[in-house]
């Protein structure tokens, strides 16, 4: 690429030109692109703080629309929901530089080969340059107009589509940063990393459209058959400390001896009307939680196999959750964690306490893409869930037991520890670290993605899997169970599903001579994580 730097003498004069902007705004965001070697044009500068109808900045919030709302198989010209705006102005400056307007300048410099920046130095750059810069405005107008604005090809789409979750993350928690504290409340720790998007993960939340055949509807009608099973009434502690008044159906077991004298008329009116006599028993102990849905992936989703599979698991999960709200269990948690290196994961914790409209009204097991997506930015998964930029986790008595497995199992203790030690709100009301958080839990499903490297033999697998799961944490049994996914690294080769108390399957990936689709690898997939949830719930 061709790069030419002018001086502040001959750049500044430039700026006189532009009319209807603030000239210090103009010359700061000019900086602020041209510091991380782009080269945004003058006149896209000014177009954009110009704003209105035709601007730079309405072209490019259009695109960001579609980006978010628009899946590939959807016409250009299909009615979708549109960004407020107002959307852009949420971003702190920073940010905007960072994630929008310095990547689309870099970018259109790469398709025209040549850049011209404002450096800071006395330093007189290239007469030339100067004289050129009316012709390499033009044409950098002409450029980012074709990439702002014309419908974008399958690379094209890519960009947008990382671009697009990415500023609609960091304008979501700008606008959380920006509600005012209660009086006396301690501000917000400042932990905020601009979310970098796994573009691969998200490409396949975009285009997988798993079809489960009528069987499988069949066979999961039985988490809707056994409401009353899977919705236990309240418990309650022995021992009687009075005697209440109660009109409650649940407290009919508990009516005193006398109620049963009364003519059955009476007895019919004091369960209708007045109420009857109950032993007063102590308050209902803590109720557990139903079910602690763990996705742990062994390393971040650089290559196309793994990607697949992050995807596939968060349909699942969400296909999980649907199922468990539509049929009124909602003391559920469902935790997805990364591990990129010793000390550092992404995590994210969602939990089903509060009802939503998604999962209330969708078809568990026929919804799409465009109601994947929307679970994706209504649910808690962002940006935890996509984000690839790592946390770093202390891990919690590291010289003791952390250390006493080694290889795989050990990076799964390493990882797990430190990963429940200081977790996100969502379950860490109810616990502190791992030993706890698992306590709180009547049923625990783990599902670990392993590289196919490290998977074993067939005559070992039974103890290398029981080895995998007490590293976790759990023993497997009636209210434990662990499945472990071997991912190939390209999506196009097989997966294989090992579960600990069924059979092993093997998933054929996109083979082409064998006519596998895309779809159909996601639908096999995604069923046997949703099949082995559901078992291990049912026990």
């Amino acid at each position: 690429m061709e790069v030419e730097v002018l001086a502040p003498a001959q750049w500044q004069p430039l700026l006189v030109r532009e009319t209807g902007v603030d000239s210090s705004a103009l010359a700061n965001l000019l900086a602020a692109v041209h510091r991380r070697h782009a080269g945004l044009s003058v006149q896209a500068a000014a177009s954009w703080l110009r704003g209105g109808s035709g601007s730079l900045r309405a072209a490019i919030l259009k695109r960001l629309s579609d980006a978010l709302f628009r899946l590939p198989r959807d016409t250009p010209h299909a009615i979708k929901p549109s960004l407020d705006g107002r959307f852009l102005d949420l971003l702190p400056p920073s940010q905007l530089v960072v994630q929008v307007l310095g990547p689309l300048a870099l970018r259109t410099c790469r398709q025209m080969s040549r850049t011209i920046l404002f450096g800071q130095s006395d330093v007189t750059g290239p007469s030339s340059a100067a004289a050129r810069y009316a012709e390499y405005e033009m044409a950098f107008g002409r450029e980012i107009d074709a990439i702002v604005m014309a419908e974008p090809a399958k690379a094209e789409r890519f960009f947008w589509d990382k671009l697009a979750l990415q500023v609609w993350i960091g304008a979501h928690a700008a606008a959380e940063q920006l509600t005012p504290l209660e009086s006396g409340a301690a501000a917000p720790e400042d932990d905020h990393v601009p979310a970098n998007i796994d573009g691969g993960v998200l490409h396949f939340l975009k285009v997988l459209e798993p079809r489960f055949p009528r069987r499988t509807h069949s066979s999961l009608t039985r988490v809707r058959q056994q409401q009353d099973n899977i919705r236990p009434s309240p418990l309650k502690q022995a021992g009687v400390r009075g005697i209440r008044v109660s009109r409650a159906l649940a407290d009919v077991q508990d009516r005193l001896f006398s109620e049963f004298t009364h003519p059955r008329i009476i007895q019919l009116d004091r369960l209708i009307n007045s109420g009857f006599l109950v032993r007063l028993r102590p308050p209902p102990l803590g109720e557990r939680r139903r079910l602690l849905l763990v996705g742990l992936a062994s390393e971040a989703s650089t290559a196309s196999g793994h990607a697949f599979a992050k995807a596939t698991w968060l349909d699942a999960a969400e296909r999980l959750a649907a199922l468990l709200v539509q049929a009124g269990v909602r003391m559920t948690d469902l935790v997805h964690i990364t591990r990129m290196d010793e000390d550092m994961a992404t995590r994210v914790a969602v939990s089903l306490d509060t009802p939503s409209p998604y999962r209330s009204e969708v078809d568990a097991l026929s919804f799409g893409a465009h109601e994947r997506l929307a679970m994706l930015r209504a649910h808690g998964w962002l940006p935890g869930f996509l984000d690839t930029n790592p946390k770093i986790l202390p891990t919690p008595n590291r010289e003791g037991i952390a250390n006493h497995r080694q290889g795989l199992a050990g990076h799964l203790e390493r990882t797990t520890l430190a990963a429940f030690h200081h977790f996100p709100p969502s379950i860490e009301a109810v616990a502190s670290d791992r030993t706890r958080a698992f306590e709180q839990y009547g049923r625990i499903h783990a599902q670990v993605f392993l590289p196919m490297a490290d998977m074993p033999t067939a005559e070992n697998r039974t103890a290398w899997m029981d080895e995998l799961a007490r590293a976790i944490g759990l023993n497997v049994g009636k209210n434990a169970n662990i499945t472990v996914v071997g991912v190939p690294r390209r999506a196009d080769e097989a997966f294989h599903v090992l579960q600990a108390r069924r059979a092993p399957t093997v998933i054929e990936g996109v083979v082409k001579e064998r006519g596998r689709a895309l779809n159909a690898v996601a639908t096999d997939l995604s069923g046997a994580l949703l099949h082995g949830a559901l078992e291990t719930l049912h026990g």
